[in-house]
């Protein structure tokens, strides 16, 4: 009976947080209708210093989880014996390889200019990967149910969101950027009118699907206390700080970031199995 009680209580908490977040995304997305443009208008700034570093950095977190989130998946995947579980370990191993020289080549260009620096500086972190596996593949902490909650959420958070949903919807939509907009704003068309295929790619925002790839170390923090809800609130405000720094440079309207941030959430809610009462509190306290 207490078992069927804790269920339907984090049921019920589980809903409603579903719930809130539904209903702001709604209506700000109603809002938004009236004042995407106004908004950009008011906040674009094109020589912004800070919102030019989220242009050029602002993915960067949110690549360096996935990658970290394959790594901890590999290494639990590593003991498989089957010949198809094999292949998918090198797959995978190969296909973050080329993730980890693609990141390095945000700050270095020379990791990722040309084929065969590629083919090196892959094969170099293949056998990196395949090292640290075999030495740290018995840490319980690698291994434990937290670390592995972790990395499959933002796998699968990072698989729905930013790449099926923004990289679909994008091509469809064929919304024109704010900053692409001529001086009369001719071009411009609300969230809610697909414009079919025509080469721009303004809604959602990726950069802002990424900057929320932030939202599974919400599991990897303490149950309660100071410390969680001081990397809480750094957890959010990244993601808020990508967010309006999109809109800041012109890329992206006040509607393309919100359907992504909206995505996230809900996509995180769903996916995540730490519904205790205290982190449904945290997360409901921070929207």
């Amino acid at each position: 009976m207490i078992f069927l009680l804790y269920i339907k209580e984090n049921f019920l908490l589980k809903r409603r947080i579903l719930f809130s977040v539904f209903i702001s995304w709604f209506v700000l997305a109603i809002v938004l209708v009236f004042v995407d443009l106004p908004l950009s208008i008011l906040l674009e700034d094109s020589n912004s210093f800070w919102a030019e570093f989220i242009a050029l950095y602002g993915e960067i977190p949110g690549h360096i989880i996935i990658s970290v989130s394959l790594f901890l998946l590999l290494n639990s995947y590593s003991q498989k014996t089957k010949s198809y579980e094999i292949i998918l370990f090198w797959i995978g191993m190969i296909v973050n390889s080329i993730f980890m020289v693609n990141i390095l080549g945000t700050f270095l260009p020379e990791f990722n200019t040309g084929l065969g620096k590629v083919f090196i500086y892959s094969s170099i972190m293949v056998i990196g990967q395949f090292i640290l596996i075999n030495r740290y593949k018995t840490i319980e902490v690698i291994k434990g149910s937290t670390t592995q909650n972790f990395a499959k959420t933002s796998i699968l958070l990072a698989v729905v969101n930013p790449l099926l949903f923004v990289q679909s919807i994008k091509l469809l939509w064929g919304r024109t950027r704010f900053r692409d907009l001529s001086d009369d704003n001719r071009e411009f068309t609300p969230w809610f009118a697909p414009q079919g295929i025509t080469g721009h790619r303004s809604f959602p925002s990726g950069h802002t699907a990424m900057g929320w790839m932030v939202l599974p170390l919400l599991l990897l923090l303490p149950k309660t206390g100071v410390y969680r809800r001081i990397f809480q609130g750094l957890i959010f405000f990244w993601g808020l700080f990508v967010a309006i720094g999109r809109i800041v440079i012109g890329a992206h309207y006040g509607s393309d970031v919100l359907f992504s941030s909206g995505m996230a959430f809900f996509i995180y809610l769903l996916l995540t199995n730490d519904w205790n009462k205290e982190n449904i509190q945290d997360i409901d306290e921070s929207l």
